[in-house]
């Protein structure tokens, strides 16, 4: 199952603002609930009823597919992929009446919320039995591209959903993918993640097995089942585990998947399960940030998933380089050309000590991590104007072919500020 919105790192994160004088600034909250009365012109939808701004730029994904990077390759407003065509087995209009897996900002002045993250599903149903029916004549195994096909769980048919708003990943066994034209799955426990449609169908988001034949069968693999880290006390504390096979045991080397740094080691035992499985824990107390992505190598292999983080306690921010205020950063322009599949980014910066910084750091796609930094991907540096304070960076055509989604930008005296990007 997908990692989704963490409502947890909302919910400390209300608890810190509680804790601080108050102030007119915006506070975190959080919606889950059914999305209705979604307006493309005025950017506007209601989660349990309540009226929720959505700007351009707001990073918005299925369970499967990043919808803003799809809407770029599209030329299209994300907003008209949610409330587009009704997606297969449903009648509504795209995912209105479903779930949104919401994280907003609230004026406390206004009380307008403003979504900073969207999660949307047209539901969330499971099953979890054991396969009934296996006939599969192709590797998708979907009824609509052969009626032969017929893969029932607990009775129920499994049908893969072939919407590109919301693709179905292909059936795995601890995380490796299945030929399900292979062998005979009936009996196997598995489980399934979709929606129920009006045809009596499950609409798949994922399937898994305990069981099946892989289709790198022979191959050394290394999955990602699941990965988390909570930061607190200036320590990221890591859980990931997974699996490997061919072969079962080993060593797994874990990374951040933002820079790559190794977090640690953790030895793989075989499963004893099936011992032509090995299964791995990383268990780990790492001085720093969380990242939204880990990395694992085994061997020749390796795999990067996402990580479900909980932030207890934001770092205070550093005092900046010889201890003097930290620069003031505004970013007045994010731009995301999809015609060139280039960005550009320009703002201003305020020093806080007598000298401007010579340049600012860019981040693509990047996060302020709140100590006066930023954590993702540096795209590069921008000179700064020592005179207009100003500076801009724009990246060569053809760097960036999907929005990116968000970027940082810092200054090395310390300062940073982080913005959506526009799509042009």
């Amino acid at each position: 199952m997908k990692p989704r919105c963490c409502k947890v790192t909302y919910w400390s994160a209300i608890l810190v603002f509680l804790s601080l004088p108050l102030v007119a600034q915006p506070i975190p909250g959080f919606l889950e609930g059914p999305l209705t009365d979604l307006d493309v012109v005025s950017r506007t939808a209601r989660v349990n009823g309540v009226l929720m701004n959505i700007p351009p730029g707001t990073p918005i994904a299925s369970p499967t597919v990043d919808l803003n990077a799809l809407a770029a390759s599209l030329g299209v407003d994300p907003l008209t992929l949610i409330g587009g065509d009704p997606l297969p087995g449903r009648t509504t209009p795209g995912f209105t009446g479903g779930t949104c897996l919401c994280a907003v900002e609230v004026d406390p002045a206004t009380g307008v919320a403003t979504a900073t993250e969207m999660t949307l599903e047209p539901a969330e149903n499971v099953i979890l039995a054991t396969v009934t029916a296996h006939n599969c004549v192709t590797p998708g195994c979907d009824p609509d591209d052969d009626p032969a096909n017929e893969l029932r769980v607990g009775g129920t048919l499994m049908d893969p959903n072939p919407d590109p708003r919301l693709t179905s990943d292909p059936a795995t066994n601890r995380g490796f993918v299945v030929d399900l034209t292979l062998g005979n799955l009936a009996g196997v426990a598995a489980g399934g993640e979709g929606y129920f449609g009006v045809t009596g169908n499950l609409h798949l988001y994922t399937l898994e097995l305990e069981g099946g034949v892989l289709v790198n069968a022979g191959v050394t693999e290394v999955s990602i089942l699941r990965a988390q880290c909570r930061q607190r006390n200036g320590m990221g504390e890591w859980n990931v585990l997974g699996a490997t096979h061919d072969p079962s045991t080993g060593e797994v080397t874990v990374r951040r998947g933002d820079t790559g740094e190794v977090l640690g080691t953790a030895p793989v035992v075989a499963d004893p399960d099936d011992p032509a499985f090995g299964a791995y824990t990383f268990n780990a107390e790492v001085t720093g940030t969380c990242a939204g992505a880990v990395i694992v190598d085994f061997l020749t292999a390796s795999a990067t998933g996402d990580v479900d983080v909980r932030i207890d306690d934001p770092a205070a921010p550093p005092p900046p380089p010889g201890g003097g205020p930290a620069d003031a950063i505004a970013i007045d322009r994010a731009r995301f050309r999809a015609d060139k599949g280039m960005i550009r980014v320009s703002g201003t910066v305020l020093p806080g000590g007598a000298t401007p910084p010579a340049a600012v750091e860019v981040y693509v796609p990047g996060t302020d991590d709140g100590a006066g930094g930023c954590s993702g991907t540096l795209a590069g540096t921008a000179t700064v104007d020592a005179v207009a304070l100003d500076w801009d960076f724009r990246s060569n055509d053809g760097d960036f072919p999907t929005n990116p989604g968000t970027t940082c930008v810092a200054s090395p005296n310390g300062g940073s500020a982080e913005s959506d990007f526009t799509v042009d």
